[in-house]
């Protein structure tokens, strides 16, 4: 769902470490949801039935496809995107609206799930570039903001049909926390999970060894590991990535990302090329990640910092790779601890 994030911004690697007999051993489930695949690594005392697991995850991805997902007609979002005024918010989606606000104004409206119409004029939802007319671009551009779609009693309802929703900034950190309840609820306390590479770790594996998650360097055609973040604790820490380094078009010397500033109707222009954000809530972090990114470093580590936000940003100029990181990268060490590679 993630369109601007669905390539593999982040990287698992998981070092299984040879043990006595009597560890238990990590169990696997992996497949395909929301045009990417996803995987989760699990662990428990005592012998649970993968399959039935499985079965409850798929269940779960299935539904949240046909409540969120722009590519299929007969979707929930969908219905929503087409209905007249008065056409009611689905409940789930209204919840998801409501902290997408939160991440709207603290980004000063870069991160906008209503860009969609936008997103379609430049032709990024049929993955190629057009160069659509200004006066068209102005046009379209009183049409966006989530300010415009109500949020509070006493109407939830669509009041502009010219509002089009697009979950893709915030549904698969939304599915990563669906994912990870379910397992908990099945009393699996200690898992990963990860749909197309944005990811939540909660608990460690065996023997008290800590998840490792491995971050992408977010350079074109790199599979090298460009910083390692190991995960502390038992409490719940999501690690979410945004990148424009993968998803580009270059036309003419310039290079367009998929990553468009609702506010000016364009794609992005600086040379920040990824953003990942640690937090609880993979929900949030998944559009933080997206807003920060849109905004870019300089702005964006203000906006992260005055939130409290622990975000890493990635820049890239000419083939010069550097980060730069908020506060509370490193001052939530008892949460987590991260590696840099050179």
């Amino acid at each position: 769902m993630k369109r601007i994030t669905s390539a593999l911004f982040i990287l698992s690697f998981i070092t299984l470490i040879g043990c006595q007999a009597s560890t238990p051993e990590i169990q696997h489930i992996n497949g395909f949801a929301q045009g990417t695949t996803y995987s989760i690594s699990y662990w428990v005392e005592e012998t649970t039935d993968t399959s039935q697991l499985a079965g409850l995850i798929d269940e779960e991805l299935k539904r949240i496809d046909q409540v969120m997902s722009n590519y299929r007609d007969d979707s929930v979002i969908e219905q929503f995107n087409r209905g007249p005024a008065g056409t009611p918010l689905d409940s789930e989606i209204h919840q998801l609206m409501k902290q997408g606000h939160k991440v709207y104004q603290a980004t000063d409206g870069c991160y906008d799930p209503t860009t969609l119409p936008l997103f379609k004029l430049w032709g990024f939802r049929d993955d190629q570039i057009t160069f659509p007319e200004p006066s068209l671009v102005k046009q379209t551009i009183p049409t966006i903001g989530l300010n415009r779609l109500p949020l509070d009693p006493p109407s939830t309802e669509q009041i502009d049909p010219a509002i089009h929703l697009d979950l893709s900034s915030i549904g698969q950190g939304y599915a990563v926390t669906q994912l990870s309840r379910i397992l908990q609820q099945n009393g699996v306390q200690n898992h990963l999970v990860e749909i197309g590479g944005e990811m939540m770790a909660t608990g460690h594996k065996p023997n008290e060894v800590p998840w490792r998650i491995g971050v992408e360097r977010p350079v074109p055609n790199s599979q090298q590991i460009n910083a390692v973040i190991t995960i502390h604790g038992p409490q719940a820490v999501a690690v979410m990535t945004s990148g424009t380094y993968r998803h580009y078009y270059d036309q003419d010397g310039t290079r367009y990302s998929h990553i468009i500033d609702p506010r000016v109707g364009q794609p992005v222009k600086h040379q920040t090329v990824a953003v990942t954000v640690l937090m609880s809530d993979a929900t949030l972090a998944d559009a933080w990640s997206t807003g920060l990114l849109c905004l870019g470093a300089e702005a964006g580590l203000a906006a992260a910092q005055a939130h409290g936000i622990a975000a890493i940003f990635f820049e890239l100029d000419g083939h010069q790779l550097r980060h730069q990181m908020t506060p509370s990268v490193t001052s939530a060490r008892q949460a987590w601890s991260i590696e840099f590679i050179d």
